[in-house]
């Protein structure tokens, strides 16, 4: 393969659109939009045969991995892509011009010189010779992409290829969710407690991939990019080692997955010119008192270890009663239903909170005797990462 492969990922409304146009406005960087979940799922299916853990339909979304078996991420920590596709090529195409048709679009014509695939770690590199050919041009050397809901998967990725890096992106979890609630042409509605499983997924990989490839895994917090795009740009560019061009913080130089200018897909009604830290305080003004008591209680192990301050009191009347009688979010309802209804499990209401979340606040509440009690696997299970235990 030639040239670097770069990651972007994190958990939706979390900046990774910016970020990205961010990247592939620099000379010698691609960064294709949302182009591969058809390849992740495949491929989670393929890693959960081979490790004979059960997957009930192959078509389920990605899950948030909430008190399954702790093993699952210790075979995704040892995986990487070179297994034999489970499914064939045939079957695996339309899949992914699925996902990419509204955000790759350009991708999928030179999907049909794809052939003669065995493995993951085959298909990948034909899949970016496919990028580079629709979205590159003589100076790229760098090949990326930018894929929500798969972060399990950067350990593999990493693994597999010695020039791959990833940049992982985490936001504020009550700034996320004021955006979630504010905008209005999601593809999909998807429901509050899933959104928030999800954040809290992807802060627990943030860290966990940080610590096992510190060379090659950079997390950045996007209050900090927009508040400094510059610096943190610079960052980027050096941690993918390229120059800085100031192409990359000139907004009307991003463009979109069809070739055109990129709007920035803000949940708010102003028009946005150039990148704006103006949002990153507004769910205060968003959510009321009891919205940000519940968000902070369900996120409050992710927070604290990534420095988002909270700003409740321990008050454990009130904490029961918030999960009994959770306080509603109010979301525009714009998006499919179909195959979330058919999986939401849990997430089916928005107004209801499992009691295995009052359990889990519960532990990390009293965290200086849980990490005394319980084992390493249980503690994996709730949390994903054990090192939140050890929060001050």
């Amino acid at each position: 393969m030639d040239g670097s492969i770069l990651m972007i990922t994190g958990s939706i409304r979390s900046g990774t659109s910016l970020i990205s146009r961010s990247v592939d406005a620099h000379p010698q960087v691609t960064c294709l939009l949302e182009p591969y979940m058809g390849f992740f799922r495949s491929y989670r299916n393929a890693l959960y045969d081979n490790y004979q853990i059960q997957i009930n339909d192959p078509n389920q979304p990605i899950t948030d991995h909430f008190l399954e078996s702790a093993e699952i991420f210790e075979k995704f920590k040892i995986a990487n892509l070179n297994i034999t596709l489970i499914d064939s090529w045939e079957e695996l195409k339309p899949k992914l011009i699925s996902f990419s048709k509204s955000t790759s679009s350009k991708l999928i014509p030179y999907l049909d010189e794809i052939s003669d695939v065995i493995t993951y770690k085959d298909l990948f590199i034909k899949l970016l010779r496919c990028s580079r050919k629709a979205y590159g041009c003589n100076n790229t050397k760098i090949d990326g992409f930018v894929q929500g809901w798969v972060e399990f998967f950067v350990g593999p990725l990493l693994s597999t290829f010695n020039s791959a890096r990833c940049v992982h992106v985490i936001r504020d979890p009550r700034a996320m969710i004021a955006s979630w609630t504010k905008t209005k042409h999601l593809s999909h509605n998807y429901p509050f407690l899933m959104v928030l499983r999800h954040w809290r997924k992807s802060l627990a990989m943030a860290s966990r991939w940080n610590r096992l490839y510190p060379d090659r895994h950079l997390v950045i917090r996007y209050e900090d990019f927009v508040n400094n795009p510059e610096h943190y740009i610079k960052q980027i560019c050096k941690f993918c080692d390229v120059d800085y061009s100031k192409e990359c913080i000139n907004t009307e130089k991003f463009l979109d997955g069809n070739g055109n200018p990129w709007k920035a897909n803000t949940s708010f009604t102003e028009k946005i010119n150039g990148i704006d830290s103006s949002f990153t305080n507004r769910w205060k003004h968003y959510l009321n008192p009891d919205q940000i008591f519940l968000i902070e209680m369900l996120c409050a192990a992710e927070m604290d270890y990534w420095g988002y301050q909270r700003t409740i009191e321990n008050d454990l009347e009130k904490e029961i009663n918030l999960m009994l009688a959770p306080p509603k979010f109010e979301h525009s309802e714009s998006g499919r239903n179909d195959w979330i209804n058919k999986y939401n499990c849990e997430y089916e209401s928005i107004y209801q909170i499992p009691i295995q979340e009052l359990g889990r606040w519960m532990l990390y509440r009293q965290r200086n005797s849980t990490k005394r009690t319980l084992s390493k696997q249980d503690a994996q299970r709730v949390f994903l990462d054990p090192e939140f235990l050890n929060n001050k």
